[in-house]
């Protein structure tokens, strides 16, 4: 379980900070992709379907699989979800994987 929680960790700040470190044109063009992506389902996972491993017969897994990533929450963490991150970098400091508490502000578009 800490060995996914450090992993998920990282990718969460690196996904914070390349909201934050470009500016507001590119956090607007990653939100417009997304919802682009969401509103073409069906087409991104035809596309994805010639890359996937392992569930080249099967669609249904694929589409769940990817649903883990590209959701609501991709868009929008919600209060829900912004608490969720609180959590997880406390208990990333509490235990250690992080050297020092963690203040995020979320960016809203």
């Amino acid at each position: 379980m800490e060995q996914y929680l450090q992993e998920f960790l990282v990718i969460a700040l690196v996904h914070f900070l390349a909201v934050a470190s470009p500016g507001p044109d590119f956090a607007i063009t990653l939100k417009q992709s997304i919802q682009y992506s969401l509103s073409h389902r069906q087409e991104g996972l035809e596309y994805a379907m010639v890359y996937a491993r392992d569930m080249e017969s099967d669609s249904t897994l694929a589409d769940r699989f990817v649903g883990m990533y590209v959701n609501d929450y991709t868009l929008d963490y919600g209060q829900r979800g912004r608490a969720g991150v609180h959590e997880l970098l406390s208990r990333g400091y509490q235990s250690g994987i992080i050297k020092s508490p963690v203040e995020i502000d979320f960016v809203e578009l």
